[in-house]
């Protein structure tokens, strides 16, 4: 009997594949035949024949599931099993590289252009902070800071400071006392994040800087030998006046007083008479170690073009910047800008001409702009393609021209006047 049995499952296996139903089916009939249950269900559990075949008909129960003739997974493996595992070629793997690469190539400039705008809008920042400084100095004092109060003397830079939550440092300096010279390291050297534009790559932000004794100033806490003393950088300056002035004013450019006396802008020097030196300082008139009083008298009263179209402060180029210390009035704290004075490439000319500085003003490292805070503390980004005379009356506060942003004037340089350089 048994040998019967296991002739008729070897034909039934010489008929694979078959439907698990139908084999199910004949399995069934095997038990009728009261075949030992241990041989059945040898059958059934594990799915094996003679020769080491393995069954592998897949089809759906009438439970619904999936199933292999009612076998466990673990018991039944398809022939698949045996098939070897191929990895990648180095052709295959060659492309997938490639492919990256070109992926990283066409997402690096939208992911520096988004790092840029991040930056820009960290610049704009900074200039609204130094705005609305300026116009809280302005409710104060009743005119805008000055650029400079004189040669050695603080610059518009500290004064705003405690106007921009920095009482602190703000009242450390008291003018009536000392100047720049005679402020401790960490005054001069402290670093004012809202002066700094992150776009620009500084090797420092600290740099040196010697004195010269003017008119009987000495003094003897400098940081190295020479007369060297260190202070802080920025990146913004003042809009003092237009270019025009230059020529139409006829200003002694290497005169501080004439310029003060002569500028047309919002952000100017104090002018002399308009100070007084503090009783019982070194120094001359022209020249104070201290100062008790000034004056600029530069209020919104006398910015009769408007606050909205008159510049106040800009950002400068990295060259101008590495060398300007931010509050030492012996540097200018303010610009020139106009036909005369158009604004500082980007990059900077290379090599850069020795009078460089006397013939750029404003710029930035923005690609295509330079952003400026007007009168009014609103903050404007100016491509650089402007005409360089509209910056002419920008810049002046009481010319009574109206100008087009996008548009063109004539020149305002008077041609027999002295050379801007």
């Amino acid at each position: 009997m048994r040998a019967a049995a296991l002739r008729v499952f070897g034909a039934l296996l010489q008929e694979m594949p078959l439907g698990c139903n139908s084999l199910l089916t004949k399995i069934d009939g095997w038990k009728r035949l009261k075949l030992p249950r241990r041989f059945v269900s040898g059958i059934t559990e594990q799915g094996g024949r003679p020769g080491g075949m393995r069954l592998f008909a897949q089809e759906s129960l009438p439970s619904g599931g999936k199933g292999w003739c009612g076998m466990s997974d673990a018991s039944v493996t398809s022939d698949r099993d045996s098939r070897p595992v191929h990895g990648f070629t180095l052709v295959e793997l060659l492309v997938v590289i490639a492919i990256i690469g070109i992926l990283v190539a066409l997402l690096l400039p939208a992911i520096q252009s988004a790092r840029e705008a991040a930056r820009r809008s960290q610049c704009i920042n900074n200039l609204k902070q130094q705005g609305l400084a300026a116009h809280n100095y302005h409710d104060t004092r009743k005119e805008f800071p000055a650029a400079r109060i004189v040669d050695h003397q603080a610059t518009w830079l500290y004064l705003i400071l405690p106007y921009m939550e920095n009482v602190t440092l703000g009242a450390i300096w008291d003018i009536s006392e000392g100047d720049f010279y005679d402020q401790p390291r960490e005054l001069r050297t402290a670093i004012i994040r809202e002066y700094i534009c992150p776009s620009q790559s500084h090797e420092a932000l600290t740099i040196p800087r010697m004195m010269q004794n003017v008119s009987g100033h000495s003094h003897s806490g400098a940081d190295e030998s020479g007369n060297v003393y260190y202070a802080s950088i920025a990146d913004y300056m003042g809009s003092m006046s237009s270019s025009c002035a230059i020529s139409r004013n006829a200003i002694a450019l290497a005169s501080t007083a004439d310029i003060a006396k002569k500028v047309d802008g919002a952000i100017v020097p104090v002018k002399p008479g308009n100070y007084l030196q503090a009783p019982g300082t070194a120094g001359s008139a022209n020249y104070p170690q201290g100062v008790s009083s000034f004056r600029t008298n530069v209020s919104i009263a006398k910015i009769t073009d408007g606050t909205t179209k008159t510049l106040m402060f800009g950002e400068i180029s990295q060259r101008r910047a590495d060398g300007f210390q931010a509050f030492n009035g012996d540097n200018a704290a303010a610009l020139f800008v106009g036909e005369q004075r158009p604004l500082a490439p980007n990059p900077d000319l290379q090599p850069s001409p020795p009078n460089y500085l006397d013939t750029v003003s404003f710029g930035s490292s923005h690609p295509g702009v330079v952003q400026f805070a007007m009168c009014d503390g609103s903050v404007q980004s100016i491509t650089r393609e402007i005409d360089a005379k509209v910056l002419d009356r920008m810049a002046q506060r009481n010319d009574g021209e109206v100008y087009d942003i996008d548009g063109t004037l004539p020149s305002c340089v008077v041609p027999s006047g002295p050379s801007p350089l």
